[in-house]
């Protein structure tokens, strides 16, 4: 019996018996093109120009192929040039593997592998509930899907953008998920996607490069560039002078709250941070509601956030409840008092006399009392506050001191108890300013101001939400596909969004941290590569460039984790193997 083989639409290639091609390699070839990515900088899944040579070459039968193909000439399109390009090899699979099976631990699963969910429904993780002992570990909402061919969906209430049709590149318009449908909300000025001038030279729009120590990005004739204090070596060796933070601000713990809601440890690095003296108070954020007093017959609940723009006016910390307002008729936004208390809004809370812990449902997997200094700078009533900002917590009690920046994962602060890592020889940093190493996977996020103020002008202060950091941290969340992994962030003092990917386990397993760390770099290549996941939906519309940051674990560590990997890899693909030698 013959068999053939389709590459591409029109081209079906007979193929040699399995005496003369071992039905080995073609198990190979399927193994390898489900792994995915198969880069951690690309998405890539082609296979080397020498093995689809090889391939082809061994195992079909050109006697009954038309002498317009040839090998060579099927693998120009198959596969790339440049050997250095990413690509796939089947070396490691078709040898038998060296590792001995034996119990994994600390497993990894993607509850919404598959879809679970009805076709008009979008899946995410139930973080409540990620073990699924007596609950589902997957919840299912309403959403849309982004296009009548397009599998990826947004759950309802999300801002998308759109291409306006007929029109040039550039030209958008926002619109919302709203019950199952796309709906258009407002239009975007057309922009003109020009080069960044940059004194004699130019970038062109969608490049990213570096300016001293400095990454930076090209987006629309905006030059984005983080603000690092680059060093600078005198004749006589280090310069002493240097101090490691942005506009070189001496490493002095005064912190002032500005009025996009950051807490800044001094005035010099808010001043550096384009701020002025009418948009700094001179002490830490706090509650906004003791500063500002709403309406007679009105209570005012804290609503805090981070405006990523100056232009984002006024970048409100707080709202006010109206007495008389029926709750039952307000939709659905739960959020917790310090008591632990969920109500369904906070309009719930304030007629109750609640006091606000923090925005979102009641957690259950943190201490929901005692203060702990989040890596943002910024005090937290709890643990649990801190996690529901999407903040991590970078040592228990206030925030007294700042961290210098550092490139490695070690301790930055005098007087502070940092808390044990997870794993002594984890991948993972110290976040800027911070002040305890964090295992994980970090990155660096650069994002475009002149984009958020676009959309800004186009929503007219309507709903503003969407374009905070607070909404993009979640949307970058909602990318993470391992339920074991969990995102946090914050907007750095070098004007970079500081991002890590980390472990909802306290006790987490090597294959555990290894997933978090490949889903950081996952996010990192999406942005880079501007997928569609990034570029369409609103909140996540800005970020322009991503840079890895994390420092690797030790290679003994490292090849226990590659080990645990493709042994759970031969689990998943066993299957496969099965059906694919049952048809050969």
């Amino acid at each position: 019996m013959q068999n053939n083989i389709s590459l591409a639409p029109g081209l079906t290639l007979p193929l040699k018996s399995t005496t003369k091609c071992s039905p080995n390699i073609w198990k190979a070839v399927a193994c390898t093109l489900q792994i995915k990515p198969c880069s951690r900088t690309s998405h890539a899944n082609q296979l080397c120009r020498d093995v689809c040579l090889d391939i082809l070459s061994q195992c079909v039968d050109w006697t009954r192929v038309s002498p317009v193909h040839s090998p060579e000439s099927i693998c120009e399109s198959l596969s790339p040039e440049d050997p250095d390009d990413s690509c796939v090899r089947l070396q490691t699979y078709l040898n038998p593997s060296s590792y001995k099976s034996s119990r994994i631990t600390g497993q990894v699963f993607s509850p919404c592998k598959g879809n679970p969910c009805e076709a008009d429904e979008v899946c995410l993780i139930n973080r409540n509930c990620i073990h699924g002992i007596n609950c589902k570990p997957y919840l299912c909402r309403p959403g849309c899907k982004l296009g009548e061919v397009s599998p990826y969906m947004v759950p309802d209430g999300t801002y998308v953008r759109v291409p306006t049709p007929n029109s040039p590149e550039g030209c958008v318009k926002i619109c919302k998920c709203n019950k199952n449908k796309i709906e258009e909300y407002k239009r975007l000025l057309c922009y003109p996607l020009t080069p960044c001038l940059l004194g004699n030279t130019q970038e062109p729009h969608g490049t990213i490069f570096h300016q001293d120590c400095n990454q930076c990005s090209c987006y629309a004739g905006e030059t984005i560039c983080s603000k690092k204090q680059c060093e600078s070596t005198s004749l006589s060796g280090r310069n002493t002078a240097y101090t490691t933070l942005p506009c070189n601000c001496p490493p002095h713990y005064v912190p002032v709250c500005g009025r996009n809601g950051i807490t800044y440890p001094s005035t010099c690095l808010a001043k550096c941070a384009d701020l002025n003296d009418a948009d700094i108070e001179h002490y830490p954020c706090q509650n906004p509601c003791k500063a500002n007093s709403c309406p007679v017959g009105q209570k005012c609940v804290p609503d805090p956030q981070v405006c990523l723009s100056l232009m984002h006016k006024p970048c409100n910390q707080y709202e006010c409840i109206n007495g008389s307002s029926n709750c039952s008729y307000l939709p659905k936004d739960p959020v917790c008092d310090i008591d632990n208390q969920e109500y369904e809004n906070s309009c719930l809370l304030a007629h109750h006399n609640a006091k606000l812990a923090y925005r979102g449902r009641c957690l259950t997997k943190c201490k929901h009392r005692s203060q702990v200094c989040g890596f943002n700078g910024k005090t937290y009533i709890s643990e649990c506050a801190a996690f529901a900002d999407m903040v991590a917590v970078d040592y228990e009690g206030p925030c007294v001191a700042m961290g210098l920046i550092t490139n490695i994962k070690s301790k930055q602060c005098l007087g502070v108890k940092c808390p044990e890592l997870q794993n002594s020889n984890c991948i993972g940093i110290t976040p800027p300013g911070a002040c305890c190493p964090i295992c994980g996977g970090a990155m660096r996020l650069l994002y475009s101001r002149k984009q958020i103020d676009r959309a800004l002008f186009a929503l007219q202060n309507h709903t503003t939400k969407p374009l905070n950091l607070q909404s993009v941290l979640e949307a970058l969340e909602r990318q993470i596909q391992v339920a074991q992994c969990t995102l946090k962030g914050y907007l750095s003092v070098e004007l970079d969004i500081f991002v890590i990917v980390h472990s909802t386990e306290r006790n987490p397993s090597d294959l555990q941290l290894e997933a978090c760390i490949r889903e950081a770099e996952k996010i990192a290549s999406l942005i880079n590569i501007q997928s569609p996941r990034i570029v369409s939906e609103l909140s996540l519309s800005s970020l322009t460039a991503a840079s890895i940051v994390h420092t690797q674990m030790s290679s003994s560590v490292n090849n226990h984790v590659n080990n645990l990997r493709l042994s759970i890899l031969a689990v998943i693909l066993v299957g496969f193997f099965q059906k694919l030698v049952s048809s050969l």
